[in-house]
């Protein structure tokens, strides 16, 4: 995802009255970075810190048959169209604010507080509703959306406007995960696998807890929802060994696409990593489908996806 500006003020939160919807059935199933005056970010809208988020269902307030007063709903900016995030959809982009992991390559630092001035949420529901002959598809991504308490009663208000939904999750909340999927309001997921899971809380912090992905790997194998693992290379901590220790975790997976790191020079927190060598995303991938009989593809600049055999099918369905 595009790196972020600083993020966007407002003074009060808003309520929108939701109306009763009857949700329809599923649709069709990179690092980049956000710059500032890409269109889409709204300089208008602060939403109050919220507090802890809960699991969907916990409270009421997440029903849409009562108003929702979109408190913890913390959106940093969105992208009004993309080509390329969602496969086979052209849609919108909306980064969520707040992240559980501290990942030490981040590039978007700036959305991991929840505490941080950010955009209305009506804001970007409105902004959908001038985009329904334009646009299929929403992507929520972040920060991590499952930490927001009601989100499934944005993604609610979003699959009523007719778009197909793609969530980008660390999966470290399998329950909300789960929930999303029983209640058909997401259509492709797309997961990180950063590392073999052993090393993530050494890695990327207490809250990543190797048991919660699990059961995510678990549910979105178990689910026949279309999805894909992906994994940002960063050198040298991802040398092959260190890839073959993570292929057992994307067995049984739709797909698992590599894609590297881009530095970020404007961060002197990432300055130690660098990008893998040319060619090495593609050779890695190679590599893993021969060794591992593991669907692994390639994401290269751009968002292409390269390898064989079935390349063609696989850059409709995972680029």
């Amino acid at each position: 995802m595009r790196q972020l500006p600083v993020a966007l003020l407002h003074p009060e939160p808003h309520v929108l009255h939701l109306p009763r919807t009857r949700l329809s059935g599923r649709g069709t199933g990179g690092v980049r970075h956000l710059r500032r005056g890409d269109g889409g970010l709204f300089p208008r809208g602060r939403v109050p810190a919220s507090g802890e988020a809960v699991e969907p269902g916990q409270e009421e307030g997440i029903r849409s048959s009562r108003p929702v007063r979109w408190r913890h709903v913390l959106i940093g900016g969105w992208q009004k169209c993309s080509f390329i995030d969602y496969p086979g959809h052209l849609s919108a982009v909306v980064f969520l604010q707040g992240c559980n992991l501290r990942c030490p390559y981040c590039h978007n630092a700036e959305l991991i507080p929840r505490g941080q001035g950010v955009l209305a949420a009506e804001e970007f529901l409105r902004f959908l509703g001038t985009r329904r002959n334009r646009l299929d598809g929403v992507v929520l991504s972040g920060g991590e959306p499952t930490l927001h308490r009601e989100l499934p009663a944005f993604m609610e208000q979003i699959r009523a406007q007719g778009f197909a939904i793609k969530l980008d999750t660390n999966g470290t909340r399998p329950d909300v995960l789960r929930q999303l999927i029983a209640r058909e309001l997401v259509d492709y997921v797309a997961m990180d696998l950063k590392d073999e899971p052993g090393r993530y809380p050494r890695w990327l912090g207490p809250q990543a807890d190797p048991a919660a992905l699990r059961r995510s790997l678990d549910i979105l194998q178990s689910s026949g929802l279309d999805h894909e693992l992906r994994t940002t290379l960063v050198w040298p901590y991802h040398d092959p060994a260190r890839l073959d220790a993570m292929a057992p975790w994307a067995q049984g997976c739709r797909r698992w696409v590599l894609q590297a790191y881009q530095e970020n020079t404007k961060s002197p927190r990432v300055a130690r990593f660098t990008p893998p060598p040319a060619g090495y995303v593609a050779a890695q991938a190679t590599r893993i489908r021969e060794r591992h009989g593991i669907l692994c593809r390639a994401r290269t600049e751009g968002n292409t996806i390269t390898g064989k055999p079935g390349l063609a099918a696989m850059q409709g369905a995972a680029g």
